[in-house]
């Protein structure tokens, strides 16, 4: 891996599976049958849907009900709007959230609120649902539009990630545009990787979630802060051309280096021979001579790294945009 390119992509928030195990403060608790264990009726009811096996858990008895509509139902904490919100149960949300389940509820360890699982998901019934019921709320109890954000846009899980960036990470466009309507702040980097909204759709190629985000504001030259990459090097290393173009449109600094072996968007397009990003970049006034900090078997300088990797097209456009060859580089193995 060349210096260019060490630190790789920044690490996706993963997707779990239910767990199974019963909690143990009401184990003892049954369904509306009076058999079945009603962590069990719950979980089964959220998971798949069931409209109807809820709401007669709920006129159960409001003590009964109260026992259990915020509490964990497997090893990872979630509760029932977890659980209906990851699957993407908008009418069932809506019943839970009518019947007393806490919408900014987070699940413990981790910090997850229903609506972040709804943007990672991309269940976007669910977020307007869930984004609905709070703001009523809000209004309810005269809360400011600060206030409202802190508590419900922006709040992270332990990574640092909020619905807005986790969204951006998934690629979902239409819960990006109404998360942004609502208020929520598009340069809130994570805690862990230092990243932003705009750094992950670039590198994951969501052209579309780039130029929204741009036009909301966000800081097109906010690099992650451990190696100093920027998004349009993100984008430029994978040969992102849409966001690529949507940086530069923007504003993006072509020549932003990395700060930790000073390589720039030029160095790793070049490496990975993306003939159309080296020359979108070329036009857009990268250094076709600038040279890299740390010391690379490829060499230096772009022209130095596509000698060495035999990207002969590219060469060939370093030199018509004024590259020279500043020590002699053998060829190397053409990239792959």
């Amino acid at each position: 891996m060349p210096a260019m390119g060490r630190g790789g992509k920044g690490k996706k928030e993963k997707k779990e599976e239910p767990a199974e195990e019963a909690p143990k403060d009401f184990t003892k608790l049954f369904g509306p049958d009076g058999k079945t264990p009603l962590w069990f009726v719950l979980r089964s009811a959220a998971l798949k849907g069931n409209l109807d096996a809820i709401k007669a858990c709920v006129n159960m008895g409001e003590e009964k009900w109260d026992a259990v509509k915020n509490e964990k139902l497997d090893g990872r904490g979630r509760t029932v709007l977890h659980m209906a919100a990851d699957k993407g149960h908008a009418e069932l949300v809506q019943v839970l959230l009518n019947n007393g389940c806490e919408v900014d509820k987070m699940r413990q360890p981790e910090g997850i609120t229903p609506m972040f699982t709804a943007c990672h998901k991309g269940h976007f019934a669910v977020v307007k649902v869930l984004n609905t019921h709070w703001q009523k709320y809000c209004d309810k109890n005269d809360l400011p539009k600060d206030v409202r954000n802190a508590l419900f846009l922006d709040p992270k899980k332990d990574t640092g990630a909020t619905p807005l960036w986790i969204a951006c990470q998934e690629g979902h466009l239409k819960i990006v545009e109404y998360l942004l309507e609502m208020g929520a702040r598009p340069d809130v980097r994570r805690t862990i990787g230092s990243e932003t909204p705009l750094w992950i759709a670039s590198q994951n190629g969501h052209g579309a979630i780039v130029k929204v985000l741009l036009d909301a504001g966000a800081d097109p030259n906010m690099v992650r802060k451990w190696d100093g990459s920027s998004p349009v090097y993100k984008a430029a290393e994978h040969g992102e051309l849409r966001s690529m173009r949507e940086l530069i449109a923007h504003g993006a600094d072509v020549n932003l280096c990395r700060s930790d072996s000073g390589a720039g968007p030029l160095h790793v397009a070049v490496f990975k021979g993306f003939k159309e990003a080296v020359k979108m970049l070329l036009e857009a006034g990268a250094n076709p001579a600038a040279e890299m900090e740390a010391p690379a078997q490829e060499g230096r300088t772009p022209l130095e790294i596509a000698t060495f990797r035999g990207h002969d097209e590219v060469k060939e456009l370093l030199i018509a945009a004024g590259a020279q060859m500043q020590t002699e580089i053998p060829v190397g193995p053409k990239a792959v």
